[in-house]
């Protein structure tokens, strides 16, 4: 303590102010007291006022390593550590004295060098399998293979392999070059790869065993370097009192051909040697005093063979031709024939004419050529249907026309019904009666039969598909009720024909559009149930009729899963609701899929009122059926 000034009070005095308090480094005064500190890297001596350096604990060398040190073990010093050969440093290469006294990181091992183990290479072999410091393997590529890196690998003091992994690629053969006029086709130069070598047009490899050429295990090419060599048509000789002009006979070569006065030159004036090797048309000859072979027309006759001065031949043309020009030609002394060729023109019909009411199917009026007649709904035919464009330049038959018919109309969806004259008392003979049903696009007509009865053979009801002039099917007797039929387009046409005999009660059909089934006539195909494969709607009756002219249908089934004894898919081959079932499928996948009728199928999909989208239905495809034979 000392006294204040105005000494009146005392104050602690300051013991740090004289000789910084006995301290060595720092001096901090306390109440009553002062204490000494150090600064970093030091510790306060045992009197409490010097300060000694502070040191880490002594360094040691790892087992099989050694280690450096930049002083002694003070602060700040570093200690460095390495491994003799063959071992691998395993901890901190350096370590530093730190202000705590301690060495930083921790105290490293010698560890005997180890390199990872090495894998194999693809398309080769690996000799050795050693990975301790010092090892070496080596990589070699199996046949057809080359090498790519180094072939020899040592493990290194580091735990590195040395080099990269090496690779094994494809051999290479040289690169070919085509021959000259040639070609190579295929661009693969590996071994085994096989390129083929051809020559253009007009041209032949030789030799013919190198065609083909095949990278070897050796890198070479197998066979020899082909030539292509132009073909020679040969020498095609000078026709006898004639002359050759022209010394080169290969290809694309052309020769032309003379004769001597007062003889005639028959044949080809000029001819070309083709890549074929063959000459160009045919030899000509030199006929004394003749004017050679004028020709005979397209569709017509030559009468007479002597073409020398002054004789004559004949000229006519096949039937349903006509001769235009001069019919008769004679050779004069000046080597030409008099008049001009003839030539034969088809014999033409004219202009048949229309119907009003009906329509013409047919454009074509020439000779041989035929028309078909018809009439619309509501009307019949008077005359021939069939009419044919004869030789003497008429139409066969009697130009037909459309009357009035007491049957048959044009009629509109979305349902209804129409039937034979007078059903169900008998209908009248001689009828030719036509419908036509029509609904909206976008839908699809079926037709049901609800009765049927006509004279077998003799009175038929025939239909039309959407837009056909031929029928697809008809129907005849008294066997049953047709299967229903449902149109590919949004109309179909019924057409009822009886004879002059016996008659029959007739038919009724009840019609409806519809949105699923119709007339499939392609030789193949694919059917869809609706919503396909995301699911049917419920209250379906789909009918497909299937028909491939006097070919056996094969259907397949590709998908199914439909409500097991709810929705089914029928197929049937006969045309009458009696005919028995192909096969019926519900359920699961069927076990069979698979069913073979004759020219007509029918394909039938029914669902219940219960569905609700929950199965997607199937997808089937048909094409004429062919009978495995061995």
């Amino acid at each position: 303590m000392e006294l204040a000034p105005g000494g009146r009070s005392c104050r602690d005095k300051d013991e740090c102010i004289s000789n910084n308090g006995g301290c060595q480094h720092v001096c901090v005064n306390h109440f009553l007291r002062h204490v000494c500190y150090c600064r970093g890297g030091y510790v306060i001596a045992g009197d409490g006022r010097k300060c000694n350096e502070k040191r880490c604990p002594p360094v040691s060398a790892p087992v099989h390593g050694a280690f450096s040190m930049t002083g002694d073990s003070i602060l700040g010093n570093i200690a460095t550590f390495t491994c003799h050969v063959a071992y691998q440093l395993v901890g901190s290469q350096k370590r530093v004295c730190a202000a705590d006294g301690q060495w930083s990181g921790v105290q490293p091992i010698c560890n005997a060098g180890r390199c990872a183990e090495l894998g194999i290479v693809k398309y080769g072999t690996r000799q050795g399998s050693g990975t301790g410091y010092g090892s070496s393997v080596s990589f070699s590529c199996n046949n057809g293979y080359d090498l790519v890196g180094a072939a020899q690998r040592t493990c290194q003091r580091t735990g590195v392999w040395s080099f990269a992994q090496p690779r094994c690629i494809r051999a290479d053969c040289p690169q070919l070059s085509a021959p000259a006029h040639g070609k190579i086709e295929g661009y693969r130069r590996e071994v085994d790869s096989t390129v083929l070598l051809s020559c253009d047009q007009g041209y032949d490899i030789y030799p013919e065993s190198s065609s083909f050429r095949t990278c070897q295990s050796n890198k070479q090419w197998s066979g020899a370097n082909p030539i292509c060599n132009v073909k020679d048509c040969g020498d095609p000789g000078t026709p006898w009192h004639g002359y050759l002009y022209g010394s080169s006979f290969v290809y694309n070569s052309t020769v032309m051909f003379s004769c001597r006065p007062q003889h005639h030159l028959e044949g080809d004036q000029q001819r070309t040697c083709q890549a074929s090797g063959q000459w160009s048309g045919q030899q000509p000859k030199c006929l004394e005093r003749s004017c050679g072979d004028p020709g005979t027309p397209t569709n017509g006759v030559k009468i007479g063979t002597n073409h020398s001065y002054g004789a004559s031949i004949q000229f006519t043309c096949s039937t349903g031709y006509t001769l235009q020009g001069s019919s008769k030609r004679t050779c004069q002394n000046t080597g030409q024939w008099s008049a001009t060729q003839p030539t034969c023109q088809i014999v033409s019909c004219g202009e048949p004419g229309v119907l009003s009411n009906g329509f013409r199917i047919g454009d074509k009026f020439t000779y041989g050529e035929s028309i078909i007649y018809d009439c619309d709904p509501g009307y019949k035919l008077q005359g021939d249907i069939f009419r044919k464009c004869e030789a003497s330049g008429q139409w066969s038959g009697t130009q037909a026309r459309c009357i009035v018919s007491n049957c048959g109309s044009i009629l509109h969806g979305p349902s209804g019904s129409f039937q034979s004259t007078n059903f169900p008392n008998n209908y009248l003979s001689d009828e030719y009666c036509t419908w036509k049903v029509q609904v909206p696009l976008g839908k699809k007509v079926r037709l049901e039969f609800e009765e049927f009865r006509t004279e077998e053979n003799k009175d038929f009801v025939l239909i039309y598909d959407s837009g056909k002039t031929d029928p697809i099917i008809g129907f005849s007797g008294v066997k049953d009720k047709p299967r229903a039929i449902t149109s590919s387009g949004n109309s179909i046409r019924v057409r009822f024909i009886s004879n002059g005999e016996n008659v029959n009660n007739g038919f009724k059909v009840a019609y409806k559009q519809t949105d699923c089934g119709g007339v499939l006539a392609t030789d193949s195909g694919e059917i869809r149930s609706p919503g396909f494969p995301n699911g049917y709607p419920p209250n379906l009756s789909c009918t497909w009729l299937i028909f491939i002219a006097n070919k056996p249908i094969s259907l397949t089934i590709n998908e199914f899963k439909t409500e097991n004894a709810y929705d089914r898919l029928e197929v049937s081959h006969g045309p009458w609701v009696t005919a028995p079932l192909e096969i019926a499928w519900s359920g699961p996948t069927p076990l069979s899929g698979q069913v073979v009728t004759k020219q007509y199928m029918w394909v039938h999909f029914l669902t219940s009122a219960q569905d609700n989208g929950v199965y997607k239905g199937f997808r089937a495809t048909y094409k004429p059926f062919v009978p495995y034979t061995k």
